[in-house]
């Protein structure tokens, strides 16, 4: 009995030994598991705040990668920028924070876009007393820009370009043209497939233009004082709960009769 206690305490021990090495192996492996793993995770977005972190907007944008947010924390009247990052959240958390047009360059927009999937919210944007034609935002890459919450006035041209644009929540004042797809101001619209959402917004002595869209929405609006509040509408629009007010023509379909899903009060 106990030469077969001896015996199996003895292949225990042989056993066990033999399990080290491959323990050792199997808790490497894993380990490199989870390094690749790792390697392949997202970047969590950095928030980067103006002007703690970056006296200027372009600064923190400069600094920034694709997902990251930018806020403006501190009322004041900041530079125009260029936003050439993809899919940038940059937003005001506080009023009082505007963008103004430099006075030197008035062929570019007070913001410049390069890049897709750009958000911006709570500006106000551009300056209702400077005389020259400035463009206050322009679109160049024309890809899923949304603009909420923002005061947008004076200029030529309120937003350019965009090919996939919502605007919600914002106020046009005195601008020429509010909203125009053309890529470049002054030069003709390419066709373009992209949708435009526009909500819960005031247009004020404004005009918007609708050329080149494939679906146009238009909810929620107030438009008021202007010669012909919405040009050139595509062959199927969604108008409903807007209010257009001492508008000469409020429907310029640029030659073709739009379907009109909803019929709209005119004051």
């Amino acid at each position: 009995t106990e030469e077969c206690q001896i015996s199996t305490t003895s292949e225990l021990i042989t056993s066990a030994a033999e399990r080290k090495p491959r323990m050792r192996v199997i808790q490497w492996l894993t380990m490199c598991s989870l390094v690749i793993m790792a390697s392949h995770l997202p970047a969590s977005a950095t928030i980067r705040y103006v002007p703690t972190d970056h006296l200027q907007i372009q600064g923190a944008i400069n600094a920034s990668s694709t997902g990251d947010t930018i806020q403006v924390t501190a009322e004041d009247d900041y530079e125009p920028f260029t936003v050439d990052e993809d899919d940038l959240l940059i937003e005001a958390t506080v009023s009082g924070v505007a963008i103004s047009p430099d006075s030197e360059d008035e062929i570019a927009g007070v913001i410049d876009l390069y890049a897709s999937g750009t958000t911006l919210r709570g500006f106000t944007i551009g300056d209702p007393t400077d005389e020259e034609d400035f463009v206050i935002l322009q679109d160049y890459l024309e890809s899923d820009l949304t603009v909420e919450d923002c005061i947008i006035q004076g200029g030529v041209v309120g937003i350019s370009g965009s090919n996939g644009l919502t605007v919600s929540g914002c106020m046009f004042l005195d601008v020429t043209t509010a909203i125009i797809p053309d890529d470049v101001v002054g030069t003709s619209c390419p066709s373009r497939s992209g949708s435009m959402t526009i909500e819960d917004c005031v247009f004020s002595g404004c005009a918007i233009y609708c050329s080149c869209r494939s679906s146009v929405t238009f909810t929620g609006n107030t438009v008021d004082d202007a010669t012909t509040a919405i040009y050139d509408l595509p062959s199927g629009v969604t108008v409903d709960r807007c209010i257009f007010s001492n508008c000469s023509t409020v429907f310029d379909a640029g030659g073709t009769c739009p379907t009109i899903t909803k019929s709209v009060p005119t004051v």
